[in-house]
């Protein structure tokens, strides 16, 4: 991997060429860096989605829908917001559940339209069954 060689300016600052040299390094290395602007906009993008993904499961077209993402950015409270506003059955089970208690949940909530919400810490907890 090629390095980026800093050059210092004055006080022991970078230099205007080092801070684009290691930019361009970054951007060259992960993508193009978005600015908030641009960050902000494709988060309320995804979110948008989300809610109309989740509409589309609450009217039965969709079976079913995986929503992964880190904790405590309003995924569960944005799902139950849709379903509460379109009067939706819904099953809402935080943490764990075993295989069994799943396959009786499905069964109940079967018809089109049902929705069970599964908000589970993490994939590895979820892959677990007790």
């Amino acid at each position: 991997m090629d390095e980026v060689r800093y050059k210092y300016g004055k006080r022991g600052r970078p230099s205007k060429e080092a801070r684009l040299a290691a930019v361009a390094a970054v951007e060259a290395r992960q993508g193009k860096t978005l600015s908030d602007p641009e960050l902000l906009k494709l988060i309320c993008k995804s979110f948008a989605m989300m809610r109309s993904l989740t509409m589309a499961c609450g009217r039965g077209e969709v079976p079913s829908l995986v929503v992964p993402g880190a904790p405590g950015i309003g995924k569960s409270y944005n799902i139950t917001d849709v379903l509460d506003s379109m009067d939706v059955k819904y099953e809402h089970v935080e943490g764990g559940i075993s295989a069994v208690e799943l396959y009786a949940m499905a069964y109940q909530h079967r018809a089109k339209g049902n929705v069970i919400l599964l908000t589970i810490p993490t994939w590895c907890s979820a892959m677990r069954i007790r």
